[in-house]
């Protein structure tokens, strides 16, 4: 591992380690602020409690019931306490009830005050609930007060016993008891909505995620987790829907399922062996519904002695993975999972022991755990998916470096590319410009040296094949002049160089090129060629043919094919002689170059050479690769 990695590595548990104590500390502190209380307010922790038609008898609060005591019936609080209406000094006294559950009435001096019935609604056995109430000065009297305080469930949840109970009750001043009512009020009621909300956001955005990277399962458990769990946390819905309250018990019955997948998200986000098949969450589901007719017991029952025990073994397990990645790994992810775990796990514990009696104080931590989970979920849901984004832009920049690269080697491999074909091409016309002077000036220089070594006087002769040399170099350099010119400029240069020395001479030269077609610029080795096979055609009709009278023309035979046609009359001589020399044979092979052909035939005492050509290969602004000579052509 690079040091690099490593200090990455300690910082992110560093981090994760300063989150954890951070959410900690709030937990901490939100708890002991909602469980003080005023310190001038008179504390009323003796009653007398009549259950039903019950005679009273003395109790110390907090008093609470479990659910297996199947206390259903009215319980009644009295209370005395003694007022001095000479303090009040205009200031208004109240009544505060910290925790009470299910539902109350209260009475002073005989007058309900407060029915909760109808001011609020039950919050569900994750929470309980909290008043605050003025009491009236016209019912207040000067000295000795009886307070009553009537506990009891509405007709919905009679059904199904649940926990229920009362803490210490509180007479004291409005101002100094209502910043204490309000931080429970907001435990009780607002955080749960805030929660809910967040919680369903949470698992909207998980399961989004997962859908996009189906491979990193983490997102997929996790939004398992938070949609399961919305049962615990749905005390607003009660407000809606009332017959909520009928099920929700079967909800707890069903909580090992949210530890399984917790289990199961606990094992996808370290990475470890453990993991959790679907089928596995499908059966426990269909198991924990039919638990109660398999053993024909109240469903609080075995939630109570079978699916919460098992919900906390699960939410250990859960902690005991994060705990072994934590040390194997430091992720912040794993950091992070394991305090709102370890949190969570605390809170049921405690919620456990409060319904079961074991813990007096009965303000529940499910709430304020489901704070802990939330934000260490929400932390880890973006930190993965700023990692994801990361890891997309780094994957992003990487391909684009690789792609500058390539495009730079591709540039490299042009340029060079480009100067392979410059200097191909650069030694391809040196050997055309060397061929071509080969075949015409220097063939004529051989000739004018062998009749100056002659004996005889054969100046005329030597006269004329230096003309001829110096015609043959000057239409060489004519078409070297310009790089591009059209097919007609060069037939005009092979016209003035060729053609009209012949009519100088005396011949009849019929010179025919308006039918050919306008084909723009054509490549300057192509337009050499052409010009150097019609030359080779003159050549032989003046040296075989009978002197007088030649015809040359040029004309378009299809929309994509151009012909030149050369004609003259035969002399005596053989013409089988003229038809297979090395001159044919250079014309038919640059003939081919052009993707065309030359064909010379006798007949009606007339020789006629052609050369057909194709339009493409010379229209092309010399785009086509000059083709290498055919040997069976050459061969013809």
């Amino acid at each position: 591992m690079t040091r690099a990695a490593m200090l990455t590595r300690r910082g992110g548990t560093a981090l994760g380690v300063l989150v954890a104590c951070v959410l900690v500390a709030v937990t901490f502190f939100a708890v002991r602020d909602a469980l003080r209380s005023a310190d001038n307010a008179l504390r009323l922790s003796e009653a007398t409690l009549s259950i039903g038609d019950a005679a009273g008898t003395p109790v110390q609060l907090p008093y609470r019931w479990t659910p297996f005591e199947r206390q259903t019936g009215l319980h009644r609080f009295d209370f005395e306490f003694d007022f001095d209406a000479s303090r009040r000094a205009g200031r208004e006294l109240s009544l505060h009830v910290p925790v009470y559950e299910p539902y109350a009435n209260v009475y002073l001096n005989g007058l309900k005050i407060f029915d909760s019935t109808t001011s609020s609604d039950w919050p569900g056995p994750l929470s309980n609930a909290t008043a605050l109430m003025l009491l009236p000065a016209e019912r207040l009297l000067d000295g000795r007060n009886t307070l009553r305080i009537d506990l009891q469930a509405k007709a919905r949840t009679v059904a199904i016993p649940f926990a229920g109970g009362l803490s210490d009750v509180y007479v004291g001043w409005l101002d100094e008891l209502r910043p204490i009512y309000y931080w429970r009020s907001f435990f009780n009621h607002d955080l749960k909505i805030i929660l809910f909300g967040a919680q369903i956001m949470l698992a909207c955005f998980a399961l989004v995620l997962f859908l996009r990277k189906p491979s990193d399962t983490a997102f997929g458990w996790m939004g398992m987790v938070l949609f399961l769990s919305l049962a615990y946390g749905a005390g607003p819905i009660a407000q809606i829907l009332p017959d909520y309250r009928l099920i929700i018990v079967y909800t707890f019955l069903m909580s090992p399922v949210v530890g399984l997948a917790l289990v199961g998200l606990s094992g996808a986000i370290t990475g470890s062996a453990t993991r959790i098949p679907l089928w596995l969450l499908a059966g426990m589901f269909v198991f924990l519904a039919a638990l109660p007719q398999l053993f024909d017991r109240p469903v609080v029952d075995l939630t109570f002695h079978f699916s919460l025990p098992v919900t906390i073994a699960l939410f250990f397990t859960s902690f005991v993975i994060l705990a072994r990645g934590v040390v194997r790994n430091r992720s912040l992810d794993v950091v992070l999972t394991l305090s709102g775990v370890f949190i969570l796990f605390v809170g049921a514990v405690h919620d456990v022991g409060v319904w079961r009696g074991w813990i007096e104080h009965g303000l529940m931590l499910a709430q304020v755990s489901r704070i802990i989970t939330l934000v260490g979920f929400a932390a880890m849901i973006f930190r993965r998916y700023t990692s994801m984004s990361d890891a997309l832009d780094n994957a992003a920049d990487e391909l684009r470096a690789r792609l500058t690269e390539k495009e730079r080697e591709l540039a490299d491999l042009y340029e060079e590319q480009k100067r392979k074909d410059a200097a191909r091409l650069l030694q391809e016309e040196r050997a055309r410009m060397t061929r071509d002077l080969h075949d015409g000036v220097a063939g004529h220089l051989v000739a004018i040296t062998a009749l100056s070594e002659s004996d005889k006087d054969l100046r005329d002769n030597i006269k004329a094949s230096a003309r001829a040399a110096l015609g043959e170099l000057r239409l060489v350099l004519d078409t070297l002049e310009v790089e591009e010119a059209d097919l007609h400029y060069y037939l005009g240069v092979f016209r003035g160089r060729c053609v009209e020395p012949l009519e100088a001479l005396g011949y009849d030269v019929t010179w025919s090129m308006t039918r050919l077609p306008e084909l723009g610029t054509i490549p300057q080795e192509a337009a050499f060629n052409i010009i150097r096979i019609l030359q080779e055609a003159v050549t032989n009709a003046v040296r075989h043919g009978a002197p007088g009278r030649l015809d040359i023309r040029g004309e378009a035979i299809a929309p994509d094919t151009i012909r030149f046609v050369v004609r003259n009359h035969l002399s005596s001589q053989d013409p089988t002689e003229s038809t297979g020399g090395l001159g044919l044979r250079n014309a038919r092979e640059r003939a081919h170059s052009l993707d065309g052909f030359a064909s010379f035939e006798v007949r009606d005492e007339q020789a006629e050479f052609t050369l057909t050509i194709p339009v493409r290969t010379i229209a092309d602004n010399g785009l086509q690769t000059r083709r290498e000579p055919d040997p069976a052509v050459c061969q013809a």
